[in-house]
């Protein structure tokens, strides 16, 4: 039987129009026993694959795809798209949706802070040709510093191609492992246009905020959290820190925790179909 087939139907004003609707009675709740779901010989244990839906199990076990919803109950599943395991492409999609632009570890930040969408870009972004060049009537154009004050950029194109980017995020724990008097934060940059190099300097248009940076990679590829060598969480400047989960890595895991699934063993089927059944019919 379909879920939603022998659900008793009520009168409902939809849309607060004093015209009533007839729809089915969704506020009906129905659960599998605890006991049923506990009696290790009343199912078996199965991992989910990656094409499998409610609707094929239900098929592959029982013939009747109608009856995912039984698979659905015996594991307390209530919100497929948020309790069922993602495919390989759909868990992709998610993480970058969910962990946008790229993470940039900065240096330097101190007491200041960007402010949450500002504009940020690299500092030489804000130098003038003026700032670079003598440009006297009397004069030829000529660089005001020494080659060496300017010899790790060019100078042109960082003028004319600054690295920009909206402020998404601010981390100001502390990243840099066993040092409380030199902090590394984290700082998550969107819409990005440029590159973003080590050892360029961000400034916010907004704040004058500046921030070195030590290392920058994409947010999906970014540091989640830490853990000992017991897989307790730990903080990131904590010396007993073991092991490094990124962002992609904890939604994998996480994904993973919800393969192994209870289904029904077939002969009880009968039973629970007969106990929703009468249940309805109460209602």
């Amino acid at each position: 039987m379909a879920y939603f087939t022998n659900f008793p139907e009520i009168q409902y004003d939809i849309k607060k129009d004093a015209k009533l609707t007839q729809i089915d009675d969704l506020f009906v709740r129905y659960r599998i026993r605890e006991q049923v779901k506990n009696e290790m010989t009343l199912y078996y244990n199965y991992d989910i694959k990656d094409w499998d839906t409610p609707e094929l199990l239900a098929n592959q076990f029982y013939d009747d795809p109608h009856l995912y919803w039984i698979i659905l109950k015996m594991n307390d599943i209530v919100n497929v798209n948020e309790d069922w395991p993602k495919t390989q492409r759909q868990l992709n999609k998610f993480v970058d949706s969910k962990y946008p632009g790229k993470a940039l570890m900065v240096s330097g930040l101190g007491t200041s802070d960007f402010t949450i969408g500002e504009d940020v870009t690299t500092i030489e972004g804000y130098i003038s040709l003026e700032d670079f060049f003598d440009t006297a009537a009397d004069a030829e154009p000529r660089l005001k510093y020494e080659r060496s004050d300017v010899e790790n950029y060019m100078v042109q194109e960082a003028i004319d191609n600054p690295a920009t980017g909206i402020i998404n995020s601010i981390d100001k724990t502390n990243f840099n492992i066993g040092s409380k008097t030199n902090p590394t934060h984290k700082v998550i940059i969107t819409e990005a246009d440029g590159t973003f190099s080590n050892g360029d300097v961000i400034t916010g248009r907004n704040s004058d905020t500046t921030a070195t940076i030590i290392s920058t990679v994409a947010n999906t590829d970014a540091d989640h959290h830490f853990e000992d060598e017991n897989n307790n969480y730990v903080d990131a400047d904590d010396l007993t820190r073991d092991r490094t989960v990124t962002n992609r890595v904890y939604e994998d895991e996480k994904n993973e925790t919800k393969r192994n699934i209870k289904i029904l063993h077939p002969d009880f089927v009968g039973s629970i179909v007969d106990e929703f059944e009468s249940i309805l019919e109460v209602s």
